[in-house]
């Protein structure tokens, strides 16, 4: 996907507060947006305050509902948002496809994602290619990456 403009104030914001915070570790300075304008007070009028748990929140269920639109029509792209060990516990492509290729759409019913443990509890109706429709609870942990996030496990 694209990088919005606002979605790299947000990464730059964050990593700004915890260097602010005096939490600046080599993971966090990893995630700095290189060279990004700081142009947050033309944008909004006033001066953004970081990220906020609502903004990570929306963000985090923007990225569970986006993957599971795509997963029924690009497993690929879908299996490239998980972590090497995550794709690994799912016995790789072929033990993933195994799965994701016998369901025709995934809806999301509800969703609740929690900032402080990145994890996203949603409750999703799979239908089925045979027909079947199955409603179940989900729990994904997210991890961040980059300008986003993979899924790191489920359960």
């Amino acid at each position: 996907g694209s990088i919005t403009a606002a979605a790299l104030l947000a990464v730059a914001a964050v990593v700004s507060a915890y260097v602010w915070a005096g939490r600046g570790t080599p993971q966090a300075a990893d995630t700095d947006v290189p060279e990004a304008p700081l142009t947050s007070e033309a944008t909004t009028g006033s001066t953004s305050p970081a990220v906020s748990a609502e903004d990570t929140r929306e963000e985090m269920d923007e990225f569970v509902t986006t993957y599971l639109a795509t997963v029924t029509s690009d497993p690929e792209s879908a299996f490239d948002q998980l972590t090497p060990q995550f794709q690994e516990a799912s016995g790789g492509y072929d033990g993933y496809l195994g799965w994701w290729s016998t369901v025709r759409s995934a809806e999301v019913v509800d969703i609740q994602s929690n900032p402080s443990d990145r994890t996203v509890d949603y409750t999703v109706t799979y239908v089925m290619k045979t027909g079947r429709s199955d409603t179940q609870q989900v729990r994904l942990q997210l991890q961040r990456e980059d300008d986003g996030y993979l899924i790191a496990g489920e359960g």
